[in-house]
């Protein structure tokens, strides 16, 4: 019997492993300013509302009852 968390695990982990990578580039190449503020909270908000994703993906598998 497949599991749905391996699948969930998986895409997750790598994409995970891809946004901090382009994140890191993006903040090297000067195209995120940490010092200014509006910059700042868009990444925030960007890194919340992927947290919200996979945690609403996470419930959904949940409450799927697998």
């Amino acid at each position: 019997m497949n599991s749905p968390w391996l699948p969930f695990i998986y895409q997750y982990s790598i994409f995970t492993i891809f946004f901090i990578f382009t994140t890191m580039i993006a903040i090297k190449k000067d195209v995120i300013s940490l010092s200014h503020p509006t910059e700042r909270r868009i990444l925030f908000e960007i890194i919340a509302g992927y947290l919200f994703f996979i945690i609403f993906h996470a419930l959904m598998i949940i409450f799927a009852g697998v």
